[in-house]
């Protein structure tokens, strides 16, 4: 699954928050879909594969897909 700029979804690895769902690029992290927070990896991975996440209401959101991730509900 990608958003409109052509970035994979994926799971990453935010901090002790936990894992979310997000793009990267070859400099690393490039923006954070999730409003969620996953203790495990297979929560989020699991939320991806569903779509059963929150899409973020965010400044890079806004700034890397013009205000819409790409995502249908």
């Amino acid at each position: 699954m990608e958003c409109r700029k052509g970035y994979e979804l994926k799971v990453l690895c935010g901090s002790t928050a936990g894992h979310y769902i997000g793009t990267e690029d070859a400099e690393g992290p490039h923006c954070r879909l999730s409003e969620e927070y996953y203790k495990s990896r297979q929560l989020a991975q699991q939320a991806l594969d569903t779509r059963a996440f929150t899409v973020r209401n965010a400044v890079e959101i806004v700034f890397c897909n013009a205000g819409d991730c790409g995502l249908e509900g």
